[in-house]
């Protein structure tokens, strides 16, 4: 089902164009995480500048960051799977 589909669904008391809005500010969100996790891991790696360990820390960071995450949008879908 393509994102706009799955949103229009879920959202029937909302007027038409809330409702073209929503998946926007879903990928708006997205994008201001994916920013955040950058910022977080890199300063999680900098203790480590310029040795071996920087690379092992932030891939670690974001692995870590990405699992939480998932939980949170596995959350949200069931919310909005819920009537």
């Amino acid at each position: 089902m393509p994102a706009s589909a799955f949103w229009h669904a879920r959202m029937p008391a909302l007027v038409p164009s809330d409702r073209n809005v929503l998946p926007m500010l879903f990928v708006a969100g997205e994008r201001a995480w994916l920013r955040y996790r950058r910022a977080s891991c890199l300063t999680a790696a900098s203790k480590y500048a310029g040795g071996t360990l920087a690379s092992l820390v932030d891939a670690n960071c974001v692995a870590s960051r990405n699992r939480v995450h998932l939980r949170e949008l596995a959350s949200l879908l069931r919310d909005l799977r819920t009537p």
